[in-house]
């Protein structure tokens, strides 16, 4: 392409001995050793580019001259209401400077932005460039006024209207322990570290005692157990996802890396009270437990899917399909949807035609649905005897807060179990309460 536009071939490097079959004779081929003039095509404007692989692929391009013989059409700027907000970023603070010039011509009298909507602009500057740590920022409400902003932040000077930061990218970072929800299971989890790191293994049974006193079955044998797959439903595989979490944690303290935070989401919340010290491994394998076994009476009715989705394109996704709903918002681009099997199977096929990824996750109840509704009134008096606490703080550590609060073991309940609304839920953990608890449903069979 760069070959046509500019009407030379460059000379190829490091040909110092042609080789013989290029040499002697009427070679059939030869080396640019200097840059050569394109000779004209034998079609006006129309040059062949051919490719040889060693393979025996060949490839075979026709690149032609292009001349626009459409009219220019002076067309005004879109006007953009109200003031729109430009970022730019790059990876020094020189270069960001010196890219604060080129937008200020390109938004100038003269510049090819003035025929594009400045919120057009500032969304491509936003979303389409690749970020570094050193930022700038602009607000203006037209061309003109955006781009007077920027001169000024490029020649150094100070307005209100705009600045520079960084963000932090290098200083200290905090350290994070993000506990996941289910459907991250496999076969083979923590068995390595089951006979290879002593603080894993002394935690791990910990959890498994106090799920054996629950639920009567052992998490260790079940992650030990000679099977080609990770076997049981619900009520089995949240009590085992959550063991195996908290002793990750522990293996990881014993490395000496301590969190600051401890955040998860739906079954992961238990998992981050406990590690943070919200709730003692004793409550928590109570949470966990109870909890499950509770959506066991719902399991088989539901399923879940990943789209890579905006929440609000997944919305519009789900508007006509009543037993479809939006469960959980993972990223700009990440939601969740759970409810029916079919209707989740047929929609997955539609948007997989259209391009969009989809995974299933590995569950059989529709977790952050209504279809928990039947659930929604009991768990609470199940948890009615935890006793919450402050997060601990470990030495040389942060403290390990949680998306948990006390409030209550009625809103507790509801949340563990999902709240059943269309819209994501917010889990809260566990608090007190003085209901009374009730018979729990007979254990899962392990």
């Amino acid at each position: 392409m760069l070959i046509a536009r500019h009407g030379v071939i460059p000379a190829s490097l490091h040909v110092s001995y042609p080789h013989p079959l290029l040499t002697g004779g009427r070679p059939g081929v030869s080396v640019v050793t200097e840059n050569t003039p394109l000779a004209k095509p034998v079609h006006k404007g129309c040059w062949s580019v051919s490719s040889f692989g060693l393979s025996g692929t060949n490839a075979h391009v026709f690149i032609g001259a292009f001349k626009d013989e459409r009219e220019p059409v002076e067309q005004p700027a879109p006007m953009s209401k109200g003031a729109c907000l430009l970022v730019l970023s790059t990876r020094s603070a020189a270069a960001l400077r010196r890219l604060a010039a080129p937008y200020a011509d390109h938004l100038g009298p003269d510049g090819g932005g003035r025929t594009q909507s400045l919120r057009d602009i500032c969304a491509t500057a936003a979303t389409r460039r690749d970020t570094g740590p050193h930022r700038l920022w602009a607000i203006g409400a037209s061309h003109d006024e955006l781009a007077s902003f920027l001169r000024a932040l490029a020649a150094g000077e100070l307005t209100s209207d705009g600045g520079f930061g960084e963000a932090g990218f290098t200083g200290p970072r905090r350290r994070v322990f993000d506990f996941s929800g289910q459907g991250s299971q496999w076969l083979g989890m923590g068995r390595g570290l089951l006979a290879g790191n002593e603080a894993f293994r002394t935690t791990l049974r910990a959890c498994d005692r106090a799920v054996r006193g629950e639920l009567g079955g052992s998490v260790e044998k079940l992650l030990t157990r000679d099977t080609d797959r990770f076997s049981g439903g619900v009520e089995i595989v949240q009590p085992a996802l959550w063991a195996v979490q908290v002793a990750l944690a522990a293996a990881w303290r014993d490395l000496g890396v301590l969190p600051e935070v401890c955040a998860g989401p739906s079954m992961g919340e238990v998992a981050a009270a406990c590690v943070s010290g919200a709730l003692s491994l004793r409550d928590a394998a109570a949470v966990i437990c109870r909890r499950s076994r509770l959506m066991r009476r719902v399991a088989g009715g539901g399923a879940m899917l990943v789209v890579e989705l905006s929440a609000d394109r997944a919305r519009a996704a789900v508007a006509r399909i009543p037993s479809v709903c939006v469960a959980a918002e993972n990223s700009p681009t990440c939601t969740v949807l759970a409810g029916d099997p079919e209707a989740l199977s047929d929609l997955s096929a539609r948007l997989e035609t259209d391009g969009v990824l989809c995974r299933p996750v590995d569950v059989d109840v529709a977790s952050h649905s209504p279809q928990m509704r039947p659930l929604y009134g009991e768990l609470p008096a199940y948890l009615a005897e935890l006793s919450p606490r402050s997060s601990r703080r470990w030495p040389g550590g942060g403290y390990g807060p949680t998306s948990i609060r006390r409030t209550g073991a009625r809103r507790a309940g509801r949340s563990a179990v999902a709240r059943p609304r269309r819209a994501p839920t917010r889990c809260r953990g566990p608090g007190p309460s003085r209901a009374r608890s009730p018979r729990a449903p007979a254990p899962p069979t392990w």
